[in-house]
């Protein structure tokens, strides 16, 4: 049987042979993007190494961060809405310097770099919101 994180994704048993796995979406699958702690430390991964190449800039990292989720850039719209979301969290963290703490010792990967823990914690919530977007999920 598969695990049951991939079971919630509509994953074949084994059992028996499927040619073509159905789409769905549903909010157990989101639940699980959003609090899973392999994908939760994924999403802290990708935004401390997109934190570090981009060098604090925060407009390319909102970009990197489409690219290597959704394979493609973002459009000036969501690339804004991207930029808000990362001030929005990095102010929260400011003031909730212990719930980023807890966020950065989700997993078994240890930080790879001195950044700020506000600055990482904010950038790994931006990348669960584009690992979480439809068109990483599903791909047509």
């Amino acid at each position: 049987a598969p695990p049951p994180a991939m079971l919630a994704f509509d994953a074949p048993r084994r059992a028996s042979c499927q040619v073509k796995r159905e789409r769905t979406n549903t909010p157990l699958q989101a639940l699980i993007l959003l609090n899973g702690p392999q994908f939760v430390e994924a999403a802290r991964v990708l935004g401390e190494r997109l934190w570090e190449e981009s060098g604090g800039d925060v407009a390319r990292m909102v970009m990197e961060g489409f690219r290597a989720c959704l394979g493609r850039d973002a459009s000036a719209e969501e690339a804004g809405i991207c930029a808000r979301m990362f001030a929005e969290q990095r102010a929260y963290y400011l003031n909730h310097l212990g719930e980023a703490k807890k966020l950065l010792a989700v997993g078994q990967a240890t930080r790879s770099s001195q950044a700020a823990e506000v600055e990482v914690a904010a950038a790994a919530v931006l990348m669960q919101a584009l690992m979480t977007h439809d068109a990483t999920v599903v791909k047509y």
